[in-house]
């Protein structure tokens, strides 16, 4: 009987891609595509998944924040979990943490097959950079990433991510307020309060790290 895997992406590409790599393995079976908008729990049940792919595009704030909950999210015990390239400090994180196979959008085709593979044989495959990195945590003897090694955008609220999205967009305050039907003064304050908590003094600097962290493309 083939594994049962549910897709659950707001990337049709992406679902597409991980379509195809399933349809290649006579073992495995694609029983369900899903958005984050869907109710995840009920159709996952009604599709008797045994195994999910997640894959987070822009990773607002909250969307950060149901992977680090993620086992309890999907409810089920295998996970494969794509990142943008640029989060490998929340890549390892969750990885360190078993939440599944963590793997980013930068993978070869043929990793990306592997670590599939991995999932339904009971075992984690993450990404090669990502097994680096939790070498090297390991050899410095770090159970658990510290505070310091947390994601910045964490710390952004789902607007401060919209704001800072669209400032790397080259959008001036104007602009920003007139998308977002908010007055130029509280763009501003959020302008300010990103800065703050990311460290970063000019929108240069703000567009710099979007792109970075892979929420847009440069």
């Amino acid at each position: 009987m083939a594994h049962r895997i549910a897709i659950i992406s707001d990337h049709r590409l992406i679902a597409w891609a991980f379509r195809k790599l399933i349809v290649q393995r006579p073992t495995l079976e694609a029983v369900a595509e899903l958005t984050f908008d869907d109710n995840l729990e009920r159709s996952l049940a009604s599709a008797r998944a045994e195994y999910a792919i997640l894959h987070f595009d822009c990773l607002p704030a909250m969307a950060a924040a149901l992977i680090t909950r993620a086992g309890q999210f999907v409810a089920l015990p295998r996970q494969l979990i794509m990142l943008p390239a640029g989060r490998l400090r929340l890549a390892t994180e969750l990885a360190n943490r078993g939440t599944g196979s963590v793997v980013l959008n930068s993978d070869s085709v043929e990793r990306l097959g592997a670590s599939l593979d991995a999932m339904v044989s009971g075992r984690f495959l993450h990404s090669p950079i990502i097994e680096t990195e939790l070498t090297r945590l390991a050899a410095q003897g770090v159970d658990e990433i510290d505070d310091e090694y947390k994601d910045p955008l964490d710390a952004l609220s789902p607007r401060e991510h919209e704001v800072l999205r669209l400032i790397s967009q080259g959008m001036s305050k104007r602009q920003i307020a007139e998308q977002l039907s908010l007055s130029v003064k509280t763009i501003d304050n959020h302008a300010t309060s990103l800065m703050s908590k990311l460290d970063i003094h000019d929108r240069v600097g703000l567009a710099r790290f979007a792109f970075r962290e892979g929420l847009v493309e440069p």
